[in-house]
């Protein structure tokens, strides 16, 4: 196969000087190498004096039989081509060249004057060549401020800590994206290589930050070993690729130069975005739970509308996610805008966090509660503090001694009748008294009642079924019980009476 190819090139030689009536005296002899062992020193003789078709030839043939993979072969024939005007050829040995050894350098050659105004240069100009621009210069700086508000939500105390730990380093995941991608669309990724892969299991990581983060300051929920297991995708994925992520710089550019973009049926792709949309939706359930109770005492208006805003944002990356794939799969449009969609809902985030962060931090840091709120529900009230008092006395009255909170008809209005008094009085006595809205006041003891009844035991086993349990203490159905039941207890009925610590009472 050597030796057809070889018999090809040099009878295309030997035609081609034969055509254009090379002179074979004096100082311009050319010597025809029909072995291809000299065929690079020939071609740089023709070079030399100005014979770029015939260097462009010579160099072909070192190419092919001497030296398949040589960097200097693509830098002259590239050169070759830019000097004849051969725009198409020229970028094509050009693009090779820079996918070498990413010597950008090359571009500044004289040898590409005659087509550096083409649209081929260009595009390995934007390709490859360091620019700014003033999207990179924004997104940079949303990135800077999204590394000092991590730094400032972890040296500040705060009520919940917790609280303020999860949404930090959500920001810190996000900042570290933004300046990865503001790199990436000014090509000084290629500059600094290391950043390759830095932030590709992120997306793993953002929906358990931020369901976690919400169950936090809607439920004060208490991390368990158990909870360690949202982070398995994420550490799957690194050891999966754990080779990537310990490959030096050179690969790590070379990966980079060589790239053909991603699938859309691949499984990691996949993966992330169901990981995205699954805790989208759990963080969806959670908002829509506290949403009504929050209202109800209207303590927590600014707290719903700061998770409103957060819940969004996160949605928006979803679907910004999503566009990038599908865009870039597809081809259908250029790369940049998904891009540039993604990374602004990236960057609207990281504001909206640093807004919240310092303009209402007790908000941020999901602390602020009903008592935080009802000074000013209340400043107008007539209540007095002694009616206040009174009021609250007769109110645990009613729930410990009556227990009227049993009554399955019990609203609001109800209550107030037996208390003698309005609606807005008994609201703010229970809000000011025991922190809670009416309909939480009342299935607190609804649920205490019911977690008594669940351990009562008699000779003949479990004393009271879980449907005469719920009936009994007010609730009208199951559902309902067991949504209540779960947001004091983090259990369902049937897992509380099996997995109790206590010894069952009877």
């Amino acid at each position: 196969m050597e030796g057809r190819k070889l018999s090809f090139i040099s009878f295309t030689l030997i035609f081609w000087i034969g055509l254009h009536g090379i002179s074979q005296s004096g100082s311009d002899t050319l010597l025809l190498d029909l072995s291809g062992n000299n065929s690079f020193e020939i071609g740089e003789g023709n070079y030399t004096k100005g014979r770029f078709e015939l260097a462009i030839a010579y160099y072909k043939q070192a190419h092919l039989l001497q030296y398949p993979d040589s960097v200097v072969l693509f830098e002259k024939i590239s050169k070759c081509y830019g000097i004849l005007g051969q725009k198409e050829q020229a970028t094509e040995y050009l693009r090779k060249y820079i996918k070498s050894n990413f010597d950008v350098s090359i571009l500044e050659s004289s040898e590409f004057e005659t087509i550096r105004d083409s649209k081929n240069f260009k595009s390995i100009e934007k390709s490859y060549r360091p620019n700014l621009s003033v999207f990179a210069l924004v997104y940079f700086n949303i990135g800077l401020i999204g590394f000092f508000l991590f730094l400032l939500l972890n040296v500040r105390k705060t009520k919940d800590i917790l609280a303020q730990r999860l949404i930090s380093f959500y920001v810190l995941l996000h900042s570290i994206f933004i300046v990865q991608i503001c790199m990436y669309i000014t090509n000084y990724r290629f500059s600094f290589p290391h950043i390759l892969f830095a932030s590709a299991s992120f997306s793993f990581l953002y929906g358990p930050l931020v369901y976690f983060y919400f169950k936090r300051v809607t439920r004060g929920h208490r991390f368990k070993w158990i909870d360690g297991l949202h982070l398995l995708p994420c550490l799957l994925y690194i050891l999966k690729n754990s080779h990537l992520y310990l490959s030096s710089g050179q690969q790590k550019l070379m990966f980079m130069l060589n790239f053909k973009g991603v699938k859309i049926l691949d499984w990691v792709i996949l993966a992330k975005i169901i990981s995205l949309i699954l805790y989208g939706l759990f963080v969806y359930l959670l908002f829509r739970e506290n949403k009504d109770s929050q209202k109800e005492a209207q303590a927590g208006r600014e707290n719903i509308k700061w998770q409103k805003f957060f819940m969004t944002f996160y949605i928006l990356y979803i679907i910004g996610y999503v566009f990038y794939i599908i865009s870039v799969t597809l081809g259908s449009i250029s790369p940049l805008v998904p891009i540039h969609t993604w990374i602004s809902f990236m960057s609207l985030s990281v504001l909206l966090v640093g807004y919240f962060g310092y303009a209402q931090p007790k908000v941020f840091a999901g602390t602020i509660t009903v008592k935080d709120a009802i000074l000013f529900k209340y400043s107008k009230s007539g209540l007095t503090e002694s009616f206040s008092k009174e009021l609250k006395q007769q109110l645990e009255i009613l729930m410990t001694k009556e227990k009227v909170y049993r009554e399955h008809n019990l609203d609001l209005e109800a209550l107030s009748n037996k208390l003698g008094t309005n609606r807005h009085n008994t609201s703010q006595v229970i809000n000011e008294h025991f922190g809670m809205n009416y309909f939480d006041f009342i299935n607190h003891y609804r649920i205490e009642e019911a977690k008594q009844m669940l351990l009562e035991y008699s000779s003949s086993g479990w004393k009271w079924e879980i449907l005469d349990i719920l009936y009994h203490v007010g609730f009208n159905n199951r559902m309902t019980f067991n949504k209540a039941f779960k947001k004091y207890t983090s259990s369902t009925p049937s897992a509380f009476r099996k997995t109790s610590q206590l010894k069952p009472l009877g």
